[in-house]
């Protein structure tokens, strides 16, 4: 328990100066050190290159999936932002092939719905949806140009004036 001053119950019986350390001595005042180590950036890539996702390359690195999240926009960690960005491209690249492969018969096994499932939830690859509007029958949407003058819209406001 931190001792209190019997002259003002609010203020600590010595200067915070003495209970806290200079920040060049604790840089990280405000918990446990972290696990950012900047030799993680080339394991990132190493294993995005394979096709890894991020929730992967967290369980590699021994951190927890939202840390990759902060760190990703944390403006010290320019290092790593880069790796991620480079990461998640080879990734997508990795994943590409498989499925180019896979068309070209290259690759036994192959699970397409399962690759395309996982494009669409990894990348944000969508089904194409074209909506095409028709009139009647199948045929142009008819128009009409109504232009009114404005002796014509001011008669058209009168009579609407009148008929409330």
């Amino acid at each position: 328990m931190i001792p209190i001053s019997a002259a003002s119950p609010m203020r600590l019986a010595y200067p915070a100066s003495s209970i806290m350390p200079d920040e060049k001595d604790a840089p990280n005042l405000g918990g446990r050190p972290s696990k950012y180590d900047p030799a993680m950036c080339s394991r990132i890539v190493e294993l995005m290159r394979e096709g890894a996702s991020k929730h992967e390359v967290a369980a590699e690195l021994g951190i927890a999936y939202s840390t990759i999240f902060n760190w990703q926009n944390d403006g010290d960690k320019a290092d790593f932002q880069e790796a991620m960005r480079q990461g998640e491209m080879l990734s997508q690249a990795w994943w590409e092939r498989a499925g180019r492969m896979a068309v070209m018969g290259e690759l036994k096994g192959f699970n397409a719905t399962a690759w395309v499932f996982s494009m669409k939830n990894r990348f944000g690859w969508r089904d194409k949806k074209d909506i095409e509007l028709s009139g009647p029958d199948g045929g142009a949407i008819q128009t009409a140009n109504a232009a009114v003058t404005g002796d014509e819209l001011r008669a058209m406001i009168r009579q609407a004036e009148q008929d409330v």
